[in-house]
């Protein structure tokens, strides 16, 4: 089975690997706003963790995405939560900048559930097994200036009890068949 982590930075998850800086010498180097270096039906999965939000075009992006996926492959796109209220209450990049290594990585976009599943339909893929998560790299919530952090998850985990329970998710995670 052979596995395209799209945008994989040091991710390891797949057996090929594209993104737009070399931070492993098995990582291809590739503009994810243009054409992938793959021919047609070439995977079984693409995975997209934290990148869909960089995207200038999603719907291109997304149609390379199929075209490069096998029929009955699958793709997994992982991103960022447009409703997590943390977000808007402690300030953000996605509420425009980011801190990007260069200019051409930004925040162009951030997505809702139904904004997916419409990207996904628009160039063919069948949106299934979607849901809410919240993801926290735990190193991080140990270093003494992340106090806002932990304080927006506890945050989140008392908003999951309330009428606003989709805002207190950072990520949202959907697949798509093709």
């Amino acid at each position: 089975m052979r596995v395209l982590n799209v945008g994989c930075g040091e991710d390891t998850y797949g057996t090929d690997f594209i993104d737009i800086e070399p931070h492993r010498k098995e990582i291809v180097i590739c503009d994810l706003n243009k054409r992938f270096p793959y021919k047609k039906n070439t995977f079984d999965e693409l995975y997209c963790r934290a990148v869909f939000e960089h995207i200038r075009d999603p719907h291109s992006f997304l149609k390379e995405c199929f075209r490069v996926t096998k029929k009955g492959g699958r793709i997994r796109i992982i991103t960022d939560n447009a409703l997590y209220i943390h977000f808007s209450l402690v300030g953000s990049p996605h509420l425009g900048g980011y801190w990007g290594a260069h200019k051409e990585d930004q925040h162009y976009s951030v997505y809702t559930l139904s904004h997916l599943k419409l990207h996904l339909e628009s160039v063919g893929f069948v949106p299934f097994n979607d849901e809410y998560v919240y993801l926290c790299e735990w190193r991080e919530l140990l270093k003494p200036k992340n106090f806002r952090v932990v304080l927006g998850g506890l945050f989140s985990l008392l908003l999951r009890v309330s009428p606003w329970w989709r805002s207190s998710y950072n990520y949202i995670t959907i697949e798509g068949k093709k």
